[in-house]
């Protein structure tokens, strides 16, 4: 009992070494926010955002699918100032990736535009810089 107890500890031990050396090295961004699912129920006329951080550079993947008609897009912020990255524009589905231009927290955004609700199920993820 005493070495599975010793060899437990070790385990943890190296799991939280090797967790903070990826925070670390990864930067400040967390591993945990890079990617997300998109389950969503909206009520007539409700508005519901996915956002996550994302660096210059790096490319926003996203896909879903709707029971009816959202307008969506996709934005940051820049001060006060909100930047459309994806034009507001009503749609069923879509799916793509945006090259991201500048460090930020970008959002992907639903508005059920249907007077019933509206189901939106997908997913999207920050995947890595092309390189040449």
């Amino acid at each position: 009992m005493k070495g599975a107890v010793s060899f437990g500890l070790m385990f943890l031990a190296v799991c939280v070494v090797t967790i903070g050396t990826v925070g670390f090295f990864g930067g400040s961004r967390s591993i945990a926010s890079l990617e997300g699912v998109i389950d969503r129920t909206l009520g007539a006329g409700w508005t519901r955002e996915e956002c996550v951080d994302a660096d210059a550079g790096s490319r926003l993947f996203y896909a879903f699918k709707a029971s009816g008609t959202v307008t969506f897009n996709v934005h940051h912020h820049v001060g006060r100032d909100t930047q459309y990255d994806v034009e507001r524009h009503p749609t069923v589905e879509a799916e793509s990736t945006l090259v991201v231009p500048l460090d930020a927290r970008y959002c992907l955004t639903f508005t059920n535009e249907e007077q019933r609700d509206v189901d939106v199920d997908g997913r999207y993820e920050v995947l890595p810089a092309e390189t040449n």
